[in-house]
């Protein structure tokens, strides 16, 4: 398992956020990798959640909608907010960046989670009519996120979404890419 040692760095870089967690089991491990720039640590989380494949559609003839896979993205969320928080504590100075396909809606439990005390969801800043990288059934919708820790978030940035393929037919992905663009 990869753990952070006395002094703030990774024992395996890169490594997985406690691959033996029920969180992990049967779906994709959450990855950390760390980096040093200018005497900052900086680490990046990165991840690819389960999906919502057997969640009733919002426009199914099921009522009330059931999310069986919610409580997995759940687990996730607390994960990885529980590495973070601890980072964060060991090492006061760095820069965290928590990114990926959440496969969750932006106010979710699981995000709300994720994002806890520690993190912030740059998808927060954009304009509600842009928060969204996905369109499913005619739904635009955010799956995609970049978090960070208050230092990265206080440093100068910029963040979007390209809108490339959610908007389109015959696109190359159901997913539009995220940027986050920061001045450390």
């Amino acid at each position: 398992d990869t753990v952070i040692q006395r002094n703030g760095s990774l024992n395996y870089n890169p490594g997985r956020i406690f691959p033996r967690s029920e969180a992990f089991q049967r779906t994709r491990k959450s990855i950390v990798v760390e980096f040093g720039y200018k005497g900052r640590k900086l680490f990046v989380v990165v991840n690819h959640f389960n999906s919502k494949l057997s969640d009733t559609s919002h426009f199914s003839s099921v009522w009330p909608m059931v999310y069986p896979t919610e409580r997995k993205r759940m687990l996730m969320a607390n994960a990885v907010n529980t590495f973070v928080s601890r980072l964060d504590k060991r090492n006061p100075d760095s820069l965290i960046a928590v990114i990926g396909d959440f496969n969750e809606f932006l106010n979710m439990p699981a995000m709300r989670t994720l994002e806890g005390n520690t993190l912030h969801n740059l998808m927060r800043e954009l304009p509600q009519n842009e928060r969204y990288t996905t369109n499913h059934n005619g739904n635009s919708q955010p799956l995609d996120y970049i978090f960070v820790n208050k230092n990265l978030k206080r440093s100068p940035h910029q963040f979007k979404v390209l809108h490339l393929n959610s908007d389109y037919m015959g696109r190359l992905s159901d997913h539009d890419p995220v940027i986050g663009v920061f001045d450390i």
